[in-house]
């Protein structure tokens, strides 16, 4: 999907807003919050051999299916 970790964060969760939002965290700080929370990975997400795209918007998932 070629995207960063903060990419991949449901911004309009609390754990979010409570955690993260504002706050300087590196990459893997990131990555360790969605392990730990897996409700912040934004979804759903449409994986077509070796591609992947994040269906939001939904036309995203047009990219990878024709």
């Amino acid at each position: 999907m070629n995207l960063s970790a903060s990419e991949l964060i449901r911004k309009s969760e609390a754990v979010y807003k409570e955690n993260i939002k504002g706050k300087s965290l590196s990459e893997n700080e990131i990555i360790n919050w969605l392990v730990k929370e897996p409700k912040l990975i934004e979804r759903p997400i449409l994986v077509n051999e070796n591609l992947a795209e994040i269906g939001r918007p939904k036309e995203n998932f047009l990219k990878i299916i024709n």
